[in-house]
């Protein structure tokens, strides 16, 4: 959740608390998971070049705890937060996030855009979710309107959708002739919208045995319907 982590960093708002607690910065937020034991401090270097995102990646997959890598090569030494909302009870639907980030007398935030994941594992991209507060692809709408109104950005402010996909094998999977349709679906709404800059399917090649497996191409090369719909387009 970039977003979440950069505002919290900057200290003058409580987007990075926890539902119900009080108002605090990042260091407050990482010293409350430590003492509530939901973080765990990676002291062994890792490389920010894919290696730091995977391992953040497979301990999200097992619902694990947040992640504070301290020892990041060529990172300057300044440590890294990841996973800090993993799970249900770490987490903020994303409308009550930037409500929380207002902050009476606070000039705009600088930002050169909003990165958010649309992830509705189980619905159809236009499906309205019954939670008014969170965003999917088919209610991108309430995200813009609460990005151009809540006064923390300047307004229209590009949205980068930088992780996204339905599973076509695992726990949460829809099956492949879902993902493909559903794929489809998402990038025709999304050809509508001047906001988003980007979209980006999560997990090219498929993972087999994995909980959540979005890929859309075999370990072996071969596309899946999901691909074929996409190369389709």
């Amino acid at each position: 959740m970039e977003v979440e982590t950069a505002a919290a960093a900057q200290g003058s708002t409580d987007g990075g608390a926890p539902a119900g607690s009080n108002k605090m910065d990042l260091r407050g937020f990482i010293s409350k998971l430590e003492a509530e034991g939901l973080l765990h401090r990676v002291k062994k270097e890792v490389d920010w070049d894919l290696e730091l995102s995977h391992v953040a990646k497979l301990n999200e997959e097992k619902k694990g705890p947040a992640l504070l890598f301290e020892n990041v090569k060529e990172g300057n030494g300044i440590p890294v937060l990841t996973s800090a909302y993993t799970t249900p009870s770490r987490s903020i639907a994303p409308l009550d996030f930037l409500r929380q980030m207002r902050c009476a007398g606070c000039g705009k935030l600088p930002a050169d855009g909003f990165a958010y994941h649309p992830y509705d594992l189980t619905h159809a991209p236009s499906a309205v979710p019954a939670n008014p507060t969170q965003v999917t692809i088919g209610t991108l709408p309430r995200l813009f309107r609460a990005l151009d109104t809540g006064g923390v950005f300047r307004r229209g402010l590009g949205v980068y959708l930088t992780e996204w996909g339905y599973a076509q094998s695992g726990r949460e999977a829809v099956g492949p002739a879902t993902q493909a349709k559903y794929t489809a679906q998402a990038v025709k709404l999304l050809a509508a919208s001047s906001r988003v800059r980007e979209l980006v399917q999560y997990g090219l090649y498929t993972r087999p045995g994995t909980s959540f497996d979005t890929g859309i191409v075999t370990t072996a090369g071969a596309p899946l319907p999901a691909f074929k719909a996409l190369a389709n387009r």
